[in-house]
């Protein structure tokens, strides 16, 4: 399951959190106001990436989702 906060004032989902990873959240980058300011770590869900889209292959790529709490721990440069 996942719990998901909005915007109040727009709808827009701002981020999310899954039971499944307690402690941990997904921030929708849309919703900062300077998203150039946090680092790009890894691109997930490529398969469905505009093609147009030139991603940096020295970053970590999933076509879809991490798997495994290994995966999303090396996402955020933890390891266990």
């Amino acid at each position: 399951m996942t719990v998901c906060w909005f915007c109040a004032q727009c709808g827009s989902r701002v981020y999310h959190e899954g039971r499944s990873r307690p402690g941990f959240v997904t921030v929708k980058g849309g919703s900062l106001d300077e998203p150039q300011g946090v680092p790009i770590v890894a691109h997930i869900w490529t398969r469905s990436r505009r093609t147009d889209l030139i991603l940096d292959p020295a970053l970590p790529q999933w076509d879809t989702q991490p798997e495994g709490e290994v995966e999303w721990q090396s996402l955020i440069g933890m390891t266990e």
